[in-house]
């Protein structure tokens, strides 16, 4: 799917109105695209202030689009080349869901936005202009739309690009049948984590950011890679997952956590970083992530549970130690810079024993179960959480951590700094 219109940004009123194609020249480019372009779909959305063009099917690139708008409308390269925003994959995915929903005018289910999006489409579909691409990727962001419009609890909520992806995944891919990833937002700059790191590095330059690479949440299926007939493809999730390391440093990481757990995968992310121009992004592995009962809580905040079976085929046994010890091995020879044991409290002899065994850096992830048993007892006067949490925290520094993980880590921040002013 490609986007192309006018970037509002670069492009003053008159501009912005030399763009607008009259109804004489929607056919010309209607015609013109299906003699020029077979097979190609388009949906024209020509509003006061829009003017963009949808188009998928077809052999096109930006530079036939671009070319023949240009000829349409008869206006200079330079001028289209200089005021078009250009939009391509996921990101033109993302951008018309950003437009029907609302995100661009900052008001959510926005009534006449969608009628203005809908009546575009219809006229497209009249003209036999609206492919099988176009028609799926418009129903449903014209079905989220009107569920947020109609929806107060949805319009009244902040909601992210990532969330509106997971609303509408589901039915796309059963209207699809294909049960593989959809990634709305997990590889392209447009994607919520990607826009996120940016700002917070925009906000903050020299705070580091860790980005946590998996393809769980983009997934209608919720398992960290590609599925097909019900088993995990190690190989065909590996270039999806450099893909999202690569788009994550571009937008200023400055190291990648994979914490899907397929093979080999610490190699495949550093070859592709390097060969990104990304050879100072460090990589932390999860290397030993153990299939644990200790991460529901987080699950069941995040939605994030499989649709099917569980993740005990790519994560490992609670109950094999050496294991842990070889996917150790394996980041080591794979290029991890950190070394990490998950989860924390119930692993600390692995813990001990990869410090004893390598020189690396070593995280441990003192995770949401672990975290949620001590807040429960302390909220029911069972024990003193300062005490038992600040307890927790030693033992695992004195097992080897150099690095805690932890939803603690306000609440430790905030003792150790009463301690230091108290001295």
């Amino acid at each position: 799917m490609y986007v192309i219109g006018i970037n509002h940004k670069k492009a003053d009123t008159k501009t912005r109105e030399q763009f607008v194609l009259s109804e004489k020249e929607q056919t010309e480019f209607f015609n013109r695209l299906k003699k020029e372009m077979p097979g190609a779909g388009c949906v024209m959305l020509m509003t006061c202030n829009r003017s963009e063009l949808y188009l998928s099917g077809g052999e096109l690139t930006f530079s036939k689009i671009e070319q023949l708008f240009m000829e349409v409308k008869q206006l200079p390269a330079s001028l289209v080349k200089a005021v078009l925003l250009r939009y391509e994959g996921e990101a033109a995915i993302h951008h018309l869901f950003h437009v029907v929903c609302g995100l661009e005018s900052a008001v959510l289910g926005e009534v006449e936005i969608i009628r203005q999006v809908k009546e575009a489409y219809q006229s497209s579909v009249g003209q036999q202009m609206v492919d099988a691409s176009l028609h799926l990727i418009f129903q449903h962001a014209l079905k989220l739309a009107k569920e947020m419009a109609t929806n107060s609890r949805m319009t009244h909520l902040p909601v992210s690009v990532g969330t509106l992806a997971t609303l509408a995944v589901s039915d796309f891919v059963k209207e699809k049948q294909e049960p593989h990833v959809l990634l709305l937002g997990a590889t392209g700059q447009m994607g919520s984590m990607q826009r996120a790191v940016a700002k917070i590095k925009e906000w903050a330059p020299d705070l580091i950011v860790i980005a946590d690479v998996c393809l769980c949440e983009y997934t209608s299926h919720g398992h960290c890679g590609v599925v097909k007939e019900g088993r995990i493809l190690n190989d065909e999730t590996l270039p999806l997952l450099a893909k999202m390391a690569v788009s994550l440093a571009k937008a200023g990481a400055d190291m990648i956590a994979p914490s899907d757990m397929m093979d080999g995968h610490t190699a495949y992310l550093r070859k592709s970083l390097d060969e990104h121009g990304f050879i100072d992004t460090l990589i932390m592995g999860y290397s030993a992530k153990f299939a644990s009962g200790y991460y529901s809580p987080f699950r069941d905040a995040a939605q994030s549970a499989p649709a099917f079976g569980d993740r005990r085929t790519y994560q490992m046994d609670p109950a094999n130690r050496r294991e842990a010890i070889r996917e150790c091995d394996a980041d080591v020879l794979e290029g991890a810079d950190i070394l990490m044991v998950k989860p924390a409290l119930a692993y600390l002899d692995i813990v001990r024993q990869v410090r004893d065994r390598y020189d690396h850096p070593l995280a441990v992830y003192n995770v949401s179960g672990e975290y949620s048993m001590v807040k429960a007892a302390a909220q029911n006067g069972w024990i003193d959480e300062k005490r038992i949490v600040m307890e927790n925290m030693i033992a695992m520094k004195r097992a080897g951590a150099d690095i805690i993980i932890t939803y603690h880590a306000l609440d430790v921040a905030a003792w150790l700094k009463e301690e230091r002013e108290t001295v």
